[in-house]
């Protein structure tokens, strides 16, 4: 699910590859996308899985090409699956530290695990005393 975006933006890069970046010829073919992106895709869990992919998120952040939009919607979904406010207020307060790879998420291991480790698998790392 993390790999939606991805995979939209890839397909969208493909599209313009063939028509020869001539933005007249695809445009009816992005509307028609951005159009289904919209009705049928683009959800609040689609956003908070590309936001919490380590490799998407990251490189997407290095590049500038995050949407500030998605963690409005990394929101909507932590209220609509936990139920418990005590927890969503404990993961909306860990954000800083993700966003700015701050603590074990900044770690060597952790660095290194972002385009080498599935992030569906459970990913450890120990702080230095």
């Amino acid at each position: 699910m993390s790999y939606i975006y991805e995979a939209m933006d890839r397909a969208k890069e493909a599209i313009a590859h063939g028509f020869r970046g001539v933005k007249k010829q695809y445009k009816k073919v992005y509307e028609i996308i951005d159009a289904r992106w919209s009705e049928q895709l683009h959800r609040p869990l689609h956003a908070a899985g590309h936001v919490l992919n380590p490799q998407l998120y990251y490189k997407a952040q290095e590049e500038g090409t995050l949407a500030k939009t998605l963690w409005t919607e990394y929101i909507v979904c932590v209220e609509k699956l936990v139920h418990d406010t005590t927890i969503q207020d404990a993961l909306v307060a860990e954000l800083p530290k993700y966003k700015m790879a701050d603590g074990l998420f900044g770690c060597g291991p952790a660095k290194r695990a972002r385009d080498t480790r599935s992030p569906v698998k459970h990913q450890t790392c120990k702080s230095l005393p």
